[in-house]
Formats: structure tokens, C-alpha cells, sequence
């Protein structure tokens, strides 16, 4: 007698769930990219202000980047809205950090083994993937994020650019 064995039924499903789930995300990331996601959307937007800055100014918005100096206007011209705002007071005085941050969807299985059916090695073996029936959940989605920049804003300017170096080695 054939034990009995989920694998096929579960591993379609979940093959399935992460095929629909991939052309989800392909399908929301399309819509940011092709919505306000670049500069030139935004000065688009707000062409009499873009002009209003200075030529340096709207080189750099233009190219994604800010310098210090900026307002918190010319910031969102280039950068976007951010994805996290902190209001801080200290010696210094107050503070308004811009956060903005790289955000990715991660997918992760795990495979849990009920413990039934034939082992190969015998009776008594205590291998969990000997297991013949064992049950896959769908993969969870949890957000990564990672901060790539922190702008401190000071009387209603930028005084601090904090970037995030990826080139650095970690130990």
C-alpha cells in the first residue's frame, strides 16, 4: 500500500499562490514607476515653482539629488515624499529628519513535517524528511525596508544629509 502524500497537490498550490503574488508585485511596482516616482513627473507637476529655484538648484532636482541648503519643497521635487518623518528637539534646538528608505518584499517558505507515512530507513527512524506526507504553507510576505537616507531639515532647510554607504564591508 502507497502511503499517502501531499507533496504534489501542496507544491502546486503554493507554486501558484507565489506565481500570482509575483505578477501582484510586478503590477504595483509598474504603477510606481510609471507614476510619480521620477523628478521629471514631479517638475511637471509644478513647473512655476521648479522654475523659481535657482539653475544650480534645478540641476541637481533634475538629477535626483539635493544639496544642503534645500527646502523641503526642492527635496520633494527631487526625492519624493519620504517613507518616514521624526520631529526631534535637543540642545541644538528642533529638528525635522526626512527618512527615505529602499523597500522590498520578501518571501520566505517553511516546511512543516507531520511525521506520517513510510520511512525507507525503517522503523524507528527519527528523520523528519523521511516523512511522506508533509504540508507547506503559502510564503510569508513581510516588507524589508532599509534606510538609504536621512535628511535633517533645521529652520525649514536642509542642514544635514546622512546616505547610507553600501560600498562599506560589514563584520
Amino acid at each position: 500500500m502507497r502511503p499517502f502524500d501531499a507533496r504534489g497537490d501542496m507544491k502546486s498550490a503554493t507554486t501558484a499562490l507565489r506565481i500570482g503574488l509575483t505578477w501582484i508585485c510586478l503590477a504595483a511596482a509598474a504603477a510606481v514607476i510609471s507614476g510619480c516616482a521620477t523628478p521629471a513627473h514631479r517638475i511637471r507637476k509644478q513647473p512655476e515653482l521648479f522654475a523659481s529655484y535657482p539653475a544650480e538648484a534645478q540641476a541637481l532636482i533634475q538629477a535626483g539629488r539635493i544639496d544642503l541648503g534645500f527646502d523641503p519643497g526642492m527635496v520633494q521635487m527631487a526625492l519624493g515624499s519620504p517613507t518616514d518623518v521624526y520631529h526631534t528637539r535637543n540642545e541644538q534646538g528642533e529638528a525635522t529628519v526626512w527618512v527615505y528608505r529602499d523597500l522590498s518584499l520578501d518571501y520566505s517558505t517553511s516546511h512543516h513535517y507531520l511525521g506520517l507515512g513510510m520511512c525507507p530507513h525503517g522503523p524507528g527512524c527519527r528523520l523528519h524528511a523521511c516523512s511522506s506526507l508533509y504540508y507547506s504553507p503559502p510564503p510569508a510576505v513581510r516588507h524589508k525596508s532599509a534606510e538609504r537616507l536621512r535628511i535633517t531639515f533645521r529652520g525649514g532647510i536642509v542642514a544635514e544629509i546622512q546616505s547610507l554607504d553600501r560600498s562599506a564591508e560589514h563584520y
